[in-house]
């Protein structure tokens, strides 16, 4: 399983950025990182596809994407991407152990 989610970077005088990350669950290890300047769909569909070539992975060996509830993990575009190679289970709420690679990143 894989995680994913965005952080809030503000580097003051110039702009928003956020940065997208994909975390494997199992070893804790940040599988991909990118820096954009937008939160949208396909931001995470970059992502996701730059990961999977990284880790070489097969087609039936493809892990689930965990993420949260946010609108571009919720937005019809991914799920339409994602439902062929990889299967995205979404939280509500905030278990601790979800977010702690988010506060490993800094």
């Amino acid at each position: 399983m894989w995680q994913t989610d965005f952080t809030y970077i503000k580097i003051i005088g110039w702009a928003w950025y956020y940065l997208s990350t994909l975390l494997d669950d199992y070893s804790r290890y940040i599988i991909h990182w990118k820096l954009c300047d937008s939160m949208e769909a396909n931001d995470v569909k970059r992502t996701v596809e730059t990961a999977i070539k990284k880790a070489k992975l097969k087609s039936k060996a493809k892990p689930k994407l965990l993420s949260d509830n946010g609108p571009c993990y919720s937005a019809k575009d991914l799920k339409i991407f994602l439902e062929n190679d990889m299967k995205m289970k979404q939280f509500t709420g905030h278990p601790p152990l979800i977010w702690t690679f988010t506060c490993q990143l800094f």
